[in-house]
C-alpha cells in the first residue's frame, strides 16, 4: 500500500538538527548518512521536530508506533521524500496477519524464529576457514562478504548475556558457523547462531508477563513437533547492537553502498538441487512452503507417488524428471526435501535432492534452450544456477498428474533478462 502527498517533503535539515541536538547522530558520523537515513530518523522513539509538546504531538511516538507494529506482524515500512515533490510512505503488509513465513534457528540449546521479511540469505563457514574468514575491528567481528564487511552479531550476547567468541575461541570453535544475514531500516549485518533448522509457516502468538518485556522478541509460536518458540525482532536486535540509521556508530562496518534491496534489483530465491549437482533456483515469493516428508509417507496412488497433507492428498513429483524426462530416477531417500507450490486449489509438491539455501541478490539471467521449465541460467554464489520458470513447471506437474497433453508454455522471463 501506498500513501503519498503533493507538498514539500519532509524537512530533511530540521530533522538533521534535531537530531544532533538530542544526540542522535554525532557530528563525525552526520556527512556519511543518506536523505533517506535522516528520513528514517522519524521512526526513534521520541523524535520529534515540533517546536513544542502539545495533546497530539510533540511527544515522538506516533511513527514509532507505526513501524512497531507493522513489523511485528512481519510488515515493513519505507519512506521516500524530495523537495518540492511529496513525500511517499510504502506499507507492506503480509496477506495474512496471523501467519508469516520464518526461518527456525536454534542457539544455545534453545530454538528462534526469524521472520523471512528481515532474512536476505544465509552463509555457511567451515570450521577451518573461520579463522580466515571473520575479521576483526577493534573487538566486532565482520565478515567481508562480495567486497562489503558485514558486521556480525552474536545472538547469545543480546539475548543471554554470554560473552561472545573473541578471535582465538572463534578459531578453535568445533564445527561450521551459521550466519542469518539479515536487514533493518536498510542496515545489513550478520547473525551468528549455532544451528539453522527449517523453514516453517507460524502462526505468530503474543508474550505475555515477563517475556513481553523483552525487546529484542516479537511474539511466540508452537512449533510443528509442539515445541514453543520464540520470534526475534529483526530491528531490536540491530538496534541493541547498535547497526540503525538513529545509532552513533550506524555505517561503522557497511560501505556507503549498501542499501536496501529495493535500490539494487535483488531479488529472494531458494537454491536447491534437482539431483545432485545440478542447481536450481525459485522465486521465493512464489513458494507456499518448504517440507520434508519421511519416506514411509509417501504413498502410491494410480501409479502415482502422492502423500497425505493438510487432509488431503497431493502428487509428489521429482523436480528432475519434470524437468528431464529421460534422466534416470533416483531412489527416494529416506527423508525427502520438498518445494510446495499452488496454483487455484491445487497443490503440488516437488521433490528435490536438497534444500541449499535462501538468498537475496541480484542476477544476470543468460538466455538457455531445449529444455521446458528453465527460464534462464544464472551464476549464484559462483556456481551456475538454472532459473526454474514455475509457470512452465506447474503446467507439466499438472500434465503428469492427470496425464493430460497440453504443451508447457515457452520460458517466459519470470526472471528478468532472460530471453
Amino acid at each position: 500500500m501506498e500513501i503519498s502527498d503533493d507538498g514539500s517533503g519532509l524537512p530533511i535539515e530540521r530533522i538533521k538538527r534535531k537530531a544532533l541536538e538530542k544526540k542522535l547522530v554525532t557530528p563525525d558520523r552526520a556527512p556519511s548518512l543518506t536523505e533517506r537515513d535522516w528520513a528514517n530518523m522519524i521512526f526513534t522513539p521520541g523524535f520529534s521536530t515540533a517546536q513544542s509538546v502539545t495533546a497530539i504531538s510533540g511527544r515522538g511516538v506516533g511513527m514509532d508506533v507505526v513501524k512497531t507494529h507493522l513489523e511485528r506482524i512481519g510488515g515493513t515500512v519505507e519512506i521516500q521524500t524530495r523537495g518540492t515533490v511529496g513525500t511517499t510512505i510504502f506499507l507492506r503488509i503480509p496477506l495474512t496477519l496471523a501467519i508469516v513465513p520464518a526461518l527456525i534457528i536454534t542457539d544455545d540449546g534453545e530454538r528462534f524464529a526469524i521472520p523471512q521479511a528481515g532474512l536476505r540469505e544465509l552463509l555457511r563457514i567451515d570450521a577451518p576457514s573461520v579463522g580466515t574468514a571473520i575479521e576483526w575491528t577493534g573487538a566486532a567481528p565482520v565478515l567481508r562478504l562480495r567486497g562489503r564487511l558485514l558486521p556480525l552479531v552474536f545472538l547469545r550476547e543480546l539475548l543471554i548475556g554470554r560473552r561472545p567468541f573473541d578471535a582465538e575461541s572463534l578459531s578453535s570453535r568445533p564445527g561450521a558457523l551459521h550466519i542469518a544475514v539479515l536487514d533493518a531500516e536498510g542496515r545489513r549485518f550478520g547473525l551468528v547462531v549455532d544451528e539453522v533448522n527449517d523453514a516453517e509457516e507460524i502462526v505468530v502468538k503474543p508474550l505475555s508477563g515477563p517475556l513481553g518485556n523483552v525487546g529484542l522478541l516479537a511474539g511466540g509460536t508452537i512449533l510443528g513437533d509442539g515445541r514453543v518458540g520464540l520470534i526475534l525482532d529483526v530491528a531490536a536486535i540491530a538496534g541493541a547492537a547498535g547497526l540503525t540509521a538513529a545509532s552513533v556508530s550506524a555505517d561503522h562496518a557497511m560501505t556507503p553502498g549498501d542499501r536496501s534491496d529495493s535500490d539494487s534489483g535483488a531479488e529472494a530465491m531458494l537454491v536447491a538441487e534437482a539431483r545432485p549437482g545440478w542447481r536450481v533456483a525459485f522465486p521465493l515469493e512464489r513458494i507456499s512452503r518448504l517440507e520434508h516428508f519421511e519416506l514411509d509417507r509417501i504413498e502410491h496412488s494410480a501409479r502415482r507417488d502422492v502423500v497425505q497433507y493438510e487432509g488431503g492428498v497431493i502428487p509428489v513429483q521429482r523436480l528432475a524428471h519434470l524437468l528431464d524426462p529421460h534422466a534416470l530416477e533416483e531412489p527416494w531417500r529416506s527423508r525427502v526435501p520438498a518445494v510446495m507450490l499452488e496454483r487455484g486449489e491445487r497443490r503440488f509438491a516437488l521433490a528435490v535432492a536438497s534444500l541449499v539455501d535462501i538468498v537475496h541478490e541480484r542476477t544476470d539471467p543468460q538466455p538457455v534452450s531445449g529444455r521446458p521449465g528453465i527460464a534462464a541460467a544464472a551464476v549464484i554464489q559462483g556456481r551456475v544456477v538454472d532459473l526454474v520458470d514455475l509457470d512452465a513447471v506447474i503446467t507439466l506437474a499438472t500434465r503428469d498428474a492427470d496425464g493430460a497433453t497440453e504443451d508447457p508454455p515457452a520460458p517466459d522471463a519470470g526472471w528478468e533478462g532472460a530471453a
